[in-house]
């Protein structure tokens, strides 16, 4: 079911959409709705509390860059 077709079963306006609809037809790629980022699958592996203590630049309140 495409993106026109779940908009008219329930009933919205179109219109109020249409920018979204561009959106998706004209800029986005097909693809199988799945990622686990190379993180994620990391902490997986080592079995990690917190993906943090995987990432190598985690985003902390007292450092605002790399």
């Amino acid at each position: 079911m495409d993106e026109m077709e779940q908009i008219q079963k329930i009933k919205f306006d179109w219109t109020k959409y249409a920018w979204w609809i561009d959106l998706r037809r004209y800029i986005s790629v097909p693809h199988s709705y799945f990622g686990m980022g190379i993180e994620r699958l990391i902490k997986w592996l080592l079995n990690l509390e917190h993906i943090m203590n995987v990432m190598p630049f985690p985003r902390l309140i007292n450092r605002l860059a790399p």
